[in-house]
């Protein structure tokens, strides 16, 4: 029965306790709807006419029908199922979670009949109304919709009816699809399986693509005595080209097609047109064997290139001048006059600008690949046109050449002008950004100023000027977590950074002009905490370089990183810390200084286009204390009681630590998503200082790690804290953190997402911990240490911008003992120690004069809010 949805006003009013903004109506609404339509909509083609069919799964078989071990090796490296079920026709309605068809059953519960009189009554007052503006002569307002139209067509999605047309043009798609990757005798079927009763429809495909022609012969027609040798040339160096006994492959024709006239046009050919290059393939179907013909033909084709279309396509073309515009498009005043330009000449370039010339010109000739004199060269052109735009501080750049009608021949070569058009962007910015957050209950405010000037010495160098700061709610010594109110935590970072297009380094930059990207920064920041427990300062200073080896590969080395931590701790932590009778805990809290090299290597393939699975990968390597270690046992320096070298009275750290961050992003269709990540982190301590400095350790939980627990109140281990406060920061020398999410689009810029989380950190065994301590990494008990949360999340995804509202449910908790540690588990023992341990505090009042009594064991479900996804 079609629901009556008069009632769901009162509920909302309910739920919202006065709160009418549209959207929150509509989506409450909508999920409301979704969970009776769940119970209700046993049928989803309860709305497909009779004698139709719901389609409900496409399934593809692929048969390797040859024999031949290379043949059958062939069709499984090119095809899989999910190389056919892109070029599908008709796909079946979107799931969620792959089980329900949630939009379909939006679609199904509309009531049809209400859905006419309500667009007929709507359009009727809307022309109505568009009638008596024309008359005023306005514009007429935007159609809105009543709201069971756009329930039906914008959150929901009518059912795919099966559709014979639509099955023989993917039969078609798939035969094409094959002859292009040289199976051209494939055998294509499908059949299908109907559930009368209930009007639904399965479809199979059997692909057999049959034996793939192979190249046996190659011969290049080609008039030209240079361009032929250029092409042999290339052939002689890469393994890309084809060969014989290669599978044809008429796709990677077309690419080969692009690849041969981009490579001419390299070698001075700027009229050379991919368009002159054309294939001839004679194929024989009895052993399944072709012959490649190439052809080169200046006559098939005229050119279009402006001026030139009398001379010979086959003629080279070197760069007689280079004009650089530094002030595009040209100013004018106010009369329309342009202002006139001024123009300087800096070893082989013009320079052309108005006024005052914004730009160093060794800047912009260190990044113009081609020279005066040169032949001209496509793969320069476009190498300077990426150099130029990476520097961020042109809208525009255009790099174009233009015919010279000179006489100046050379060596049979003829003359282009290359004009380089730039558009400055603006240099100077400032950014303003206040957010509030709630990290697993603990709430809080942030904001940051920021000042970017992109252009400071007048060679693209960037300074940065930022300003932060923060109020967060924490928990204080001698508190419970239910006595904790107010905004106690307060944070301040100013910080100065310049960042240079270039590597700073000893030496001629010659040998960097392949290197993509190069960047070199300095960068120093001051961190101001203010807590219940301590104040922390830390001054940090950097200098490393930036860069990318290829599309996917991205590099950064701190090759200089000091940190200087000093902290300021409270009686009552230093009496906390103390009751806790343990030196490395302790220790984490000293004072510390920190010199180190960190290097991180990135791996993102998320910019190749149409990637359904997307990969990043994170690698970071980081050593600190070594050289200044070996100075001081070099020149015998004076170490305090602990035999430890000091710089500036304070123990330096001495450390090897290592991470890797593995994500994978599962795009299953425009609508869902699976996501999952695996970070993993080690750091050992030796040397001058045998522990971790604190913000070097690791933790897990909060917002963007362990939903179900706090940022930093997780572990080490499975280790219980009695005191029955969490007052300080849980961190260690070992990290494990998973987590595996499905996202999915409900409606709009509404996402939901379900998602577990797990892990934990521990210590090294090491001096400080008995052998069986909780804490400590033990490899027959790290599993069971494992800390697990779920939950579900609501995200409004802007694009630009994600809020998220994520709930999280401890699910297994390795504080507690063995057999009591998941939720469904029962807590009688862990209930009888916590009373134990409160009478334990009662019976002893010298040892605990304010008492902190814990709670029996409640499920935990804790609220985050934040910004962007998780990972």
């Amino acid at each position: 029965m079609p629901i009556d949805y008069n009632f769901f006003p009162k509920i909302i009013k309910r739920f919202n306790s006065g709160i009418h903004k549209r959207n929150v109506l509509w989506l409450i609404r909508i999920l409301i709807l979704a969970v009776i339509s769940a119970i209700t909509s046993c049928n989803p083609a309860k709305q497909v006419q009779k004698g139709d069919y719901l389609l409900i799964k496409n399934n593809v078989n692929i048969v390797y029908g040859s024999e031949d071990k290379e043949d059958k090796k062939a069709v499984k490296s090119i095809f899989n199922k999910d190389s056919f079920n892109k070029i599908i026709k008709q796909k079946p309605n979107h799931k969620i979670l792959g089980v329900f068809r949630f939009h379909l059953a939006i679609y199904n519960d509309i009531d049809t009949a209400k859905l006419r009189v309500d667009v007929e009554k709507k359009q009727k007052k809307y022309l109505a109304k568009t009638e008596k503006r024309e008359a005023k002569e306005k514009k007429p307002k935007k159609y809105k919709k009543p709201w069971r139209q756009w329930l039906a067509e914008d959150v929901g999605e009518a059912p795919v009816v099966y559709d014979t047309i639509m099955v023989d043009r993917t039969v078609e798609e798939f035969n094409f699809f094959l002859y292009n990757r040289g199976f051209f005798n494939p055998e294509i079927s499908y059949y299908t399986k109907q559930d009368t009763s209930n009007q639904k429809l399965k479809v199979f495909y059997d692909v057999e693509p049959g034996i793939p022609h192979r190249i046996n012969k190659i011969e290049f027609v080609i008039p030209n005595s240079d361009i032929h040798q250029i092409i042999n040339q290339e052939i002689v160096k890469k393994d890309s080209v084809f060969i014989v006994g290669d599978r044809l492959d008429l796709d990677r024709l077309k690419g080969y097609q692009s690849d041969l006239s981009n490579l001419l046009r390299s070698h001075g050919y700027y009229l050379f047109s991919r368009s002159l290059i054309y294939f001839e393939v004679d194929t024989n179907f009895n052993d399944h064997t072709a012959s490649l013909f190439m052809y080169i033909n200046k006559d098939r084709l005229p050119t279009n290139k402006k001026d030139t279309t009398e001379i010979d396509v086959f003629k080279k073309f070197y760069v007689k001048n280079i004009y650089v515009n530094s002030s595009f498009p040209p100013l004018e005043l106010k009369d329309g006059e342009v202002i006139p330009y001024d123009t300087l000449k800096y070893k082989g370039i013009n320079i052309l600008y108005q006024y005052k010339s914004s730009f160093n010109p060794k800047a912009l000739k260190q990044r113009l690949m081609f020279s005066k004199d040169s032949l001209y060269n496509f793969a320069e052109s476009d190498l300077t046109y990426r150099k130029l735009y990476s520097l961020g501080v042109f809208d525009i750049v255009n790099v174009h050449y233009e015919y010279n009608k000179s006489s100046d021949i050379r060596d049979g070569n003829l003359p282009l002008d290359a004009v380089v058009n730039l558009k400055p962007t603006r240099n100077q910015g400032i950014s303003l950004e206040g957010n509030t957050t709630n990290n697993g209950g603990n709430l809080g405010i942030s904001g940051s100023l920021v000042y970017t000037h992109r252009n400071i010495f007048h060679g693209a160098e960037n300074l940065v000027l930022s300003l932060s700061g923060g109020l967060e709610s924490q928990n204080v010594i001698g508190q419970t977590e239910e006595q904790l109110f107010g905004l106690n935590t307060f944070e301040f970072s100013p910080g100065i950074e310049l960042i240079f297009p270039k590597f700073i380094i000893p030496g001629s930059q010659k040998k960097f002009l392949n290197i993509k990207d190069p960047k070199t920064f300095i960068k120093f920041d001051l961190n101001y905490q203010e807590r219940p427990d301590y104040n922390g300062i830390i001054l940090s200073g950097y200098f490393g370089y930036r860069w990318s080896s290829a599309k996917i590969l991205a590099h950064r080395l701190n090759l200089l990183q000091v940190n200087q931590v000093n902290i300021d701790k409270s009686q009552e932590f230093e009496d906390y810390l103390e009751s806790l009778n343990n030196a490395v805990i302790a220790a984490i809290y000293d004072d510390q200084f920190i010199i180190s090299t960190k290097y991180i290597l990135t791996l993102n393939n998320q910019l190749f286009k149409n990637q359904r699975n997307v990969i990043f990968t994170q690698f970071i390597f980081q050593q600190a204390g070594n050289l200044a270690y070996l100075a001081g046992k070099a020149f015998d320096a004076p170490t305090d009681s602990s035999g430890q070298y000091l710089i500036g009275g304070v123990p330096f750290a001495q450390f090897f630590k290592s991470e890797i961050d593995f994500r994978n992003y599962n795009y299953v269709n425009s609508k869902n998503t699976v996501a999952y990540r695996i970070d993993v982190g080690a750091a050992i301590p030796y040397g001058n200082l045998k522990v971790i400095p604190f913000n070097e350790s690791f933790y897990v939980g909060g917002s963007n790690s362990n939903r179900g627990w706090r940022a930093r109140t997780l572990g080490p281990g499975s280790y219980f804290d009695s005191t029955g406060v969490e007052s300080y920061d849980k961190v260690a020398d070992i990290k494990l953190d998973l987590s595996l999410e499905y996202r999915f689009n409900l409606v709009g810029f509404f996402d939901l997402a379900f998602f577990g989380d797990a892990g934990n950190i521990w210590f090294l065994p090491r001096e400080g911990f008995t052998k069986d301590s909780p804490a400590i990494f033990n490899v027959n008990r790290f599993i069971s240490e494992i800390a697990i949360s779920a939950g579900a999340g609501l995200r409004l995804n802007f694009n630009f911008f994600l809020l998220r509202f994520d709930f999280g449910l401890q699910l297994k908790d390795p504080s507690i003992d063995p057999g009591e540690r998941w939720l469904f588990q029962s807590k009688k023992d862990y209930n009888q120690k916590i009373d134990d341990i409160n009478q334990y505090k009662l019976d002893n009042p010298e040892l605990y004069p304010n008492p902190v009594f814990l709670n029996h064991y409640r499920p935990t479900v804790l609220f985050n809010l934040a910004i962007g996804y998780p990972f």
